[in-house]
This record gives C-alpha cells, structure tokens and sequence, in this order.
C-alpha cells in the first residue's frame, strides 16, 4: 500500500498492529472501529482477527469510506463491513454482536456522547470491551475530548470502567 508522508510519520510514531493488539484485537473477533477515518486501525485489526472475524468501518464522511475500501481492497481484506455514519447511528450492526469496539483519537467528534456510548453499548455481546483513546483539549491541542467526557464515560451505564491513561491521551476500557 502507498502512504503520504503524514501517514509514514504516524506509522513512525504508532504502530497501528501492536496498538490493535493492546485493545485485544485478536483471531476470530468480531469488532467495530468507530470513527475510523482514514482506515489506519481498520486494516491492522481486519487482519488480526483473520477471515474468521470481521471489522465494522464506522465512519460518517463518504470521502473516507472510499479510501478505507481501497486500502482494504489493496490489501485483499474480505472481512470489513463499510458503514457510513455516526456513532449515534449504526442501527445496522445487530445488538449484542460484537466482542470489542474501539474508538481510536475520535470520542471528541461524537455528536452526543451519551447516543453514541449508549449505541455501542447496544452492539456489545454481554463482557465485551469498548476501548477508547483521545487525545485531550489543552494548551497543545486545541481541539479533543475536555475532563468532562470522563464523566459520560464512567456513566455511560457499561459494568466497568477503568481509564488507563489521563494527561495528553485519554485512554480507558469499559466492560458490558
């Protein structure tokens, strides 16, 4: 695959297999990447999990699902589902399906949080993991998830939360 300069930067600085494998993407899985944008985790966890799970591109811009689908085309990935929408709207994707949705750098572009938790919430089979991180609102990034959104995640109604990180990055793991 062929990747713009931004992209070898990223893949320098984050290795979207080894952060697919510390969010437990793994052989069999079925899972959703929610807020997928340009695809970076998408690819890594549709081979992960191989041709016996599957990987749920969620994503609201046409623009990107394009590109997702040509890089899962280039990589001769069978296993991804393309959903154009929201966080708030996969209405598509069964309840109680899926074993692990993640939301890699994107909560802070959910248009209601609560909707969006609550959806994923939704889609978990029962003991599954929503894994998050985001980058924080702050003096270097101006835009991102603020202190309260730890709110609507340790509220959001799953059995576990537990965050993982808090100062640049967000990063937490809640349970169903």
């Amino acid at each position: 695959m062929k990747y713009r300069l931004g992209e070898k930067i990223r893949r320098l600085l984050e290795d979207p297999f080894e952060r697919m494998r510390e969010v437990g993407a793994a052989s069999g899985l079925k899972v959703a990447d929610v807020g997928a944008g340009k695809g970076f985790f998408t690819v890594a966890a549709a081979e992960l999990v191989g041709r016996g799970g599957f990987v749920y591109a969620v994503e609201p811009d046409p623009g990107r699902i394009k590109l997702i689908q040509r890089r899962c085309g280039e990589a001769r990935l069978t296993n991804v589902g393309f959903l154009e929408k929201k966080a708030e709207e996969m209405s598509q994707i069964d309840a109680e399906s899926l074993d692990l949705v993640f939301s890699m750098y994107s909560l802070h572009h959910f248009e209601c949080p609560e909707r969006g938790l609550s959806e994923i919430r939704r889609i978990l089979k029962p003991g599954g993991r929503f894994y998050v991180i985001d980058i924080m609102k702050g003096r270097i990034f101006r835009h991102g998830s603020k202190r309260r959104d730890l709110e609507f995640l340790a509220d959001s109604g799953f059995a576990k939360f537990e965050l993982l990180g808090l100062g640049r990055l967000l990063k937490a793991r809640l349970t169903k």
